[in-house]
């Protein structure tokens, strides 16, 4: 689907910018994420997306690296369980 391809373009570039506290670019990033994940109907990762985009919007990306952990397991964990029901 559109959101894993999306997503594995779009979370080097959200850890690239957290390495690099770009909190704009963290923002801007987990926003979008966050946007093509409501599509998707996935709530936990957009929790995960939401909570950085807040963490940009606040310029404090203090505990950012855990949140990005926890955003790309739910980005996996969301496409695992679609590999289990949709035949490549």
């Amino acid at each position: 689907t559109l959101f894993f391809v999306e997503s594995v373009k779009l979370l080097p570039e959200l850890g690239e910018a957290i390495q690099q506290r770009n909190k704009d670019d963290v923002r801007r990033l987990a926003h979008t994420i966050k946007g093509a994940a409501t599509y998707f109907a996935a709530p936990p990762t957009v929790a995960a997306a939401f909570r950085l985009e807040t963490m940009g919007k606040d310029g404090n990306l203090d505990g950012a690296v855990e949140a990005y952990e926890l955003l790309k397991n739910e980005v996996e964990r969301r496409r695992l369980a679609v590999a289990d029901i949709v035949p490549s």
